[in-house]
């Protein structure tokens, strides 16, 4: 929250969505535990009540708990996904890449640790993952 009590990930993403028409979501995903990847999910959750979660990492994060919880509470099926995962959804593919293994030290996720996901639909993908400080991947 800034200086003067805006919320930017509950106060954007739920408004923008519902200015585009969209008042259900059938999937959202959290890459991984980090406050700017999740921190405006349980807004989204109570707001647009997906059927299903997508969490990319194993954390013990106190928030990604609570989220977790918050999820559960809503009816939210949480389905963890890892590298070598795919799906169809909606008439795309969906595949899962993990950029690199986590090490057993790594309890609270880190930006290497993200979920890649590439979404396909006919000839045409893109590609979603978590891009390093300077802009390296």
């Amino acid at each position: 929250m800034d200086a003067f009590g805006f919320r930017y990930r509950e106060d954007v993403v739920s408004p923008y969505l519902w200015s585009r028409d969209i008042h259900r979501l059938d999937a959202v995903a959290i890459t991984h535990a980090h406050s700017d990847h999740m921190g405006g999910m349980a807004a989204v959750l109570a707001n647009f009540h997906p059927r299903e979660l997508w969490v990319g990492v194993e954390s013990r994060s106190p928030e990604l708990l609570k989220l977790l919880s918050d999820a559960k509470d809503l009816g939210v099926v949480i389905i963890h996904r890892k590298g070598g995962d795919s799906i169809e959804l909606g008439g795309c593919t969906v595949r899962y890449w993990r950029r690199r293994l986590i090490s057993a030290a790594n309890t609270l996720g880190r930006n290497d640790d993200s979920l890649v996901m590439k979404i396909s639909f006919g000839e045409t993908s893109a590609l979603l993952e978590e891009m390093r400080k300077g802009g390296k991947k």
